[in-house]
């Protein structure tokens, strides 16, 4: 009996030690595609209108929910933001923050995108949020689960209009959500890309304040 539970103990432990390699070979072979740029230097002025993230690639990694990279860049008016970004899971989350007041973003806007799982059913979802934060505290202003792939390049879209307040949000070219802000930040100077314990990597990043 006891040589059976050990060897039941056994193949357990093997089969755990062989899951974590896996998982964390697969990390870094995700990492080691990447380079990390967290230079002011990866960014190009291409007019009085438009900020490109010219460097293609940014990766990290982070324990906690944490602001990988930060710019400043002067936000007015009807503005647009694109940028690619993906994950070798879809475990933890990536926030994008924007029209920042400071380069810690406690009064600002972010648009969210996590896994979240039901306590009951075990079932797993993929969300976006689109968020605003004021004096560091955050009011959740839309929610709506949406399809993300696991490694595979997403493409995301967000148009903000301060006159208004409306949102528009895109994922691959499909909108996938839409809401206003009935008290809107008129302004901001930071834009900033977070992760939530997470390898990802960006690219494509273009800001562009439109007529």
């Amino acid at each position: 009996m006891k040589k059976i539970l050990c060897t039941g103990v056994l193949a357990f432990l093997i089969t755990t030690v062989t899951w974590a390699a896996q998982e964390e070979s697969k990390v870094e072979n995700f990492q080691k595609d990447w380079k990390a740029v967290p230079s002011s230097a990866a960014w190009e002025t291409v007019s009085a209108t438009e900020v490109h993230f010219v460097c293609p690639l940014f990766s990290g990694e982070t324990k906690n929910t944490e602001l990988l990279f930060t710019r400043a860049v002067e936000q007015s008016g009807v503005t647009q933001y694109e940028w690619s970004l993906k994950w070798p899971d879809l475990s933890h989350g990536s926030v994008f923050y924007f029209f920042s007041k400071d380069q810690e973003n406690k009064d600002s806007y972010a648009i969210w995108l996590w896994q979240t799982t039901d306590s009951v059913t075990g079932k797993k979802e993929n969300i976006l949020n689109v968020d605003k934060i004021t004096a560091g505290k955050l009011v959740p202003l839309y929610y709506v689960a949406i399809e993300l792939t696991v490694d595979a390049w997403i493409k995301m879209r967000v148009k903000f209009d301060p006159g208004t307040g409306n949102f528009t949000v895109w994922r691959n070219e499909e909108e996938v959500a839409k809401c206003t802000d009935l008290k809107p930040f008129k302004n901001g100077s930071y834009v900033g890309m977070g992760t939530d314990a997470s390898p990802s990597a960006y690219k494509d990043m273009i800001i562009r304040k439109l007529p």
